[in-house]
């Protein structure tokens, strides 16, 4: 499934748990998460460069042999869910063994994703999938208070995030707009309009797949003396 792209307008609570949750999701990524330069990313042809300025999210090696990119909504319930159940399976068995590049997109389908998309590129290089993971982990909590954004920021102060940078985050308009630039040239370029959507070894489809059509597109994708070790 996947959810339809819509237009992007508008903006609680979270326990104290959240620290230990953000500490041990934080442990997992920090050492994957890479923020590179526009210019160093080798893309694919037919994937659109980011607009100057806004780097590339990657995790895994940047000589990898096979490149996936996902493009998705920090709002996107099937998002999460590809990041709970798929994403770490990927890891473990193609990004952390070297076959696997993988690039995440910001594709916002309302404001409070903008929102955090925003946070988790102010937030650095080094800590931005830890953010996501805590972003999409926590997703029903806090897209579902009385006062989404306060909500979110808790996530981002329990991350080591001040108050001040946070809002200055959500007040950085060239941000926002290089965000929802590099959206719609990936919807003319790919023809993308539902997250969570993906470009993988030259296609592109839409929606939590299960695992075994990511894993038939890398196996095929890769070098004879690499697929299926």
């Amino acid at each position: 499934m996947a959810q339809a792209k819509r237009n992007i307008t508008g903006t609680g609570t979270l326990t104290a748990f959240l620290a230990i949750a953000f500490l041990a999701t934080a442990l997992m990524a920090v050492t994957a998460a890479r923020a590179q330069d526009n210019q160093s990313v080798d893309l694919p042809d037919d994937v659109p460069p980011l607009p100057e300025g806004l780097n590339e999210m990657v995790m895994g090696d940047p000589d990898a042999p096979v490149t996936m990119v996902e493009f998705a909504s920090m709002t996107c319930s099937h998002c999460a869910a590809f990041h709970r159940e798929r994403l770490p399976e990927l890891k473990k068995k193609y990004i952390d063994t070297g076959k696997l590049r993988y690039i995440l997109r910001d594709f916002p389908l309302d404001g409070l994703a903008l929102r955090a998309s925003m946070g988790a590129r102010c937030a650095g290089g080094e800590r931005y999938f830890a953010y996501v993971s805590s972003i999409f982990e926590r997703q029903p909590q806090w897209i579902r208070s009385e006062e989404p954004l306060n909500a979110l920021g808790k996530i981002f102060k329990l991350g080591g995030m001040s108050q001040a940078d946070f809002d200055a985050c959500m007040e950085n308009k060239e941000l926002a707009q290089k965000i929802v630039q590099a959206s719609q040239t990936a919807s003319k370029a790919l023809s993308i309009n539902a997250t969570p959507s993906f470009w993988l070894a030259g296609e592109t489809f839409s929606g939590n797949q299960p695992m075994e059509k990511y894993e038939s597109l890398i196996e095929n994708a890769l070098p004879d003396d690499e697929a299926a070790q």
